[in-house]
């Protein structure tokens, strides 16, 4: 039996648990409207078994509605200023850091990255472009599953399991070893450290508090945890995360620092907005480089026919949502769902972070993401 299958149907019939206290901390409609669209998304937040989480709706001057809904902590309560580990929206981050550099002249993501890495993933060319639309023939084996986090150099993951020997006959394959080597690519061009990389030219310039190191934000960060069978347990628990050694982080180390773009930024709705926005119009990066990272260079096929792959996002076309394509990025990671996506047509967008849900989905897109992008898509409701 799918074990998929399995987990969706029991998410569907096994009893809910106690519903947890939700709020609005902003609301753009008209007070009249105010409890109903609160009901409606505590509704959707409690069917999926949220622990906690934060429902954001933004447009070009910024935060429109939210609610906030249970907990990040024991004891502590999802507010506007929680941090969240958001997963591999990190990619789309990270993605419009590596188009900022290139609309600089610093870097083409065409070159070869071998002209750059002090390793070799194999013989045959490998470009920025094609790690950020997971076309480079890069898999995510059983060695890298199980070695990810252990603190093997790169160069141990770099076997048949991991890396295919050519691209050419391979069309698209979602790669959290592909994303990674961004990172690494980046130090080797730049001979600086991600997260300098990373705060020069894209958190500082936006005005964003984010890190890819939890320590250095430090407090009020949501741990994450499996809803389904619920364990007081966090998968992720923010304080031993940040107290482990900070060590490394100013350094350019690309043998160990494959284990940041693909999924380790931790940064609040508030900074998520302004990264939805800098994707959404114009501003930070000109419209024509908007254009290409929203163009398809790849399809999902049997894995989501409703995506294709831009440029460290995915192409959303659901005719059950919207009748044009929305751009964002999904995060799914030790039982928590992210999701940031934008509407270029209303020119607004939504961000969605959890402390821990349901993790029920067909195909990609999880279920309470598309729940959300209904909500969204609905303005009458929060507009």
């Amino acid at each position: 039996m799918d074990k998929q299958w399995l987990y969706n149907f029991a998410a569907r019939v096994l009893p809910k648990p106690n519903r947890k206290e939700s709020s609005l901390s902003a609301f753009s409609g008209p007070s009249a409207k105010r409890s109903a669209f609160l009901e409606i998304c505590t509704n959707v937040l409690h069917k999926h078994r949220c622990v906690g989480a934060s429902i954001t709706f933004f447009n070009l001057d910024g935060l429109m509605s939210r609610v906030l809904y249970g907990l990040a902590a024991p004891d502590t309560p999802i507010n506007d200023d929680t941090y969240f580990r958001v997963a591999s929206v990190s990619k789309l981050i990270t993605a419009l850091c590596v188009m900022k550099l290139e609309e600089n002249s610093a870097i083409s993501i065409y070159d070869d990255i071998h002209d750059y890495l002090p390793y070799k993933l194999r013989e045959q060319p490998i470009s920025l472009k094609q790690l950020m639309t997971h076309t480079a023939g890069l898999h995510d084996g059983d060695s890298y599953n199980r070695l990810l986090g252990t603190g093997v150099p790169v160069t141990e993951l770099i076997n048949s399991d991991n890396v295919l020997p050519s691209a050419d006959k391979y069309d698209w394959e979602y790669s959290n070893f592909g994303a990674g080597q961004v990172a690494c690519v980046l130090e080797s061009m730049f001979n600086k450290s991600f997260e300098t990389i990373m705060q020069e030219y894209l958190f500082e310039p936006l005005n964003i508090s984010a890190s890819f190191y939890p320590q250095h934000i430090g407090k009020n960060i949501a741990n994450s945890y499996n809803a389904l069978p619920f364990r007081k347990q966090p998968e992720l628990d923010a304080k031993l995360r940040v107290s482990r050694s900070d060590k490394g982080w100013d350094k350019v180390e690309q043998l160990q620092h494959y284990t940041l773009s693909q999924g380790n930024c931790f940064i609040n709705a508030d900074g998520l907005i302004k990264i939805g926005n800098a994707f959404l119009e114009q501003g930070y990066l000109g419209s024509d480089t908007l254009k290409r990272m929203r163009t398809p260079y790849a399809i999902f096929g049997k894995a989501d026919y409703r995506l294709k792959q831009g440029i460290g996002n995915f192409i959303i076309e659901d005719d059950t949502i919207a009748k044009y394509p929305l751009y964002g990025h999904q995060g799914y990671a030790y039982g928590s769902i992210f999701g940031l996506y934008i509407d270029t047509v209303h020119n607004d967008g939504m961000a969605f972070c959890s402390s821990g849900c349901s993790l029920a989905r067909k195909y990609v897109m999880a279920d309470i993401n598309l729940d959300i992008m209904k909500i969204w898509q609905n303005r009458e409701l929060w507009k």
